[in-house]
């Protein structure tokens, strides 16, 4: 089963709460993965910076204060393997519950 999610507001350490309730529909083993925008440490261009500005002053986005440290320990907390592969100022992430049991 595939669950799409929104842009959720809040720093990225309040947005663990979609974590925590997708961990609970997820059987051992199962594997969490998205991607998000990035704010700190990661490069963004000119073009990159100006399109989140805009973006995040819509409320399209809500990723002001989201950093690469944040989403790492984040993943680490939540998950027994993640995986966070930056291309750009995107990170693509996965997660991967215990497979012996519920973590």
């Amino acid at each position: 089963m595939t669950y799409l999610l929104p842009c959720l507001p809040g720093t990225i350490h309040t947005k663990t709460i979609a974590l925590d309730n997708l961990k609970r529909v997820l059987n051992p083993g199962g594997v969490v993965f998205g991607s998000t925008l990035l704010q700190g440490g990661v490069e963004r261009n000119w073009m990159a910076r100006q399109l989140m500005k805009a973006y995040n002053a819509k409320k399209i986005f809500s990723n002001t204060s989201d950093d690469l440290d944040g989403l790492q320990q984040v993943l680490q907390s939540h998950f027994s393997e993640y995986a966070v592969e930056v291309r750009g100022c995107a990170a693509l992430f996965s997660g991967r519950t215990s497979r012996n049991s519920k973590d």
